[in-house]
């Protein structure tokens, strides 16, 4: 095509020379098509509030947490309390991982978060543990994390309003539900704390802060706990 345009050229320049290009002049706008206009948003109905969903629509079984997320959550909870050897003052959890279904990757690559029989039982050996450390510290610090809102020697009797404040709170702390005072979800933790008050016959009195230790067992090993 270059080549073309050079020989025009030439030839040109060796005659009279070429005629000027005219321009080319556009159509007047009578002759031009009409614009076609495209709706490139479509419209359409919509509702506020999505569907319900179904009975069965979005639920999943619970699962409970593996180990080093159950000791993080329990030293958490109890202010820094941890399940121990006596002996040996090692992490029990630790000791007794292959147990409580920790992989070792040789025969078992993946946790095993099933709430066994097993798990149950040394959950509340932990709980055991942890909660009587939890008590003698509140026994001696000026801070108390299990006794925060009530006095060593408050009771049902004394001071109601007060065991069902510190009961919301340890429900708040260790379970994460936010259950004010006088509400019904609190009575079988009421019910637990006076019987826990009231041992059996021949065994002598409980007292208040023995009461609360049992309270903070039965928060370890209830599923809220553990489980999500």
């Amino acid at each position: 095509m270059r080549l073309k345009s050079l020989v025009l050229l030439l030839f040109c320049a060796s005659v009279s020379g070429c005629p000027e290009p005219q321009p080319i002049e556009p159509p007047p706008d009578s002759e031009l098509p009409p614009p076609v206009t495209q709706d490139l948003v479509p419209t359409g109905t919509s509702d506020l509030f999505p569907p319900h969903p179904g009975a069965d629509e979005g639920i999943r079984a619970r699962r409970r947490m593996d180990l080093d997320q159950i000791g993080a959550a329990l030293k958490v909870a109890t202010g820094g309390q941890e399940w121990t050897d006596p002996d040996t003052g090692n992490l029990l959890f630790e000791e007794l991982g292959s147990t409580l279904g920790r992989p070792d990757h040789i025969q078992r690559t993946a946790w095993d978060l099933e709430p066994s029989m097993l798990f149950q039982k040394f959950m509340g050996d932990a709980a055991r543990d942890v909660c009587e450390k939890m008590k003698e510290a509140d026994l001696s610090s000026t801070s108390p994390i299990l006794m925060k809102h009530v006095g060593l020697d408050d009771d049902l009797e004394s001071n109601p309003e007060g065991v069902e404040t510190n009961l919301s709170y340890l429900l708040l702390r260790f379970h994460s539900r936010d259950i004010s005072e006088g509400s019904e979800l609190l009575t079988p933790w009421l019910d637990l704390f006076e019987a826990a008050l009231s041992p059996p016959e021949g065994e002598g009195p409980t007292s208040p802060a023995s009461a609360w230790r049992t309270v903070c067992v039965g928060l370890v090993v209830h599923p809220n706990f553990y489980s999500y």
